[in-house]
């Protein structure tokens, strides 16, 4: 059914492809695509902030739900991060 333009969808999707934390490896880089889901690949707590800001501009413009694939390293990992508001500001066309 798509999204809002004053809304959007980000789905955060948990992938452990070395089995770390799971009894079996873990990966959707055939089942996002399949689903027509555009795909940000965060390395790093920042980069989930960031780039969650982008998806969520990404999902608005384009009527798309936007994957987040969370890796077991950034979701088991820690991090300091900047959480001021000018950090992320995803440039939206005409109309958007």
């Amino acid at each position: 059914m798509g999204t809002h333009p004053r809304g959007g969808a980000v789905a955060f999707v948990g992938d452990d492809p070395s089995a770390k934390s799971s009894t079996v490896p873990g990966a959707s880089e055939i089942l996002l695509p399949d689903l027509g889901m555009p795909i940000l690949y965060p390395a790093d707590p920042q980069d989930v902030l960031d780039l969650g800001t982008h998806a969520v501009a990404m999902s608005r413009c384009s009527g798309l739900w936007v994957a987040m694939k969370i890796v077991t390293s950034v979701a088991d990992g820690t991090g300091k991060v900047r959480v001021d508001s000018d950090r992320a500001a995803p440039v939206v066309p005409d109309g958007g």
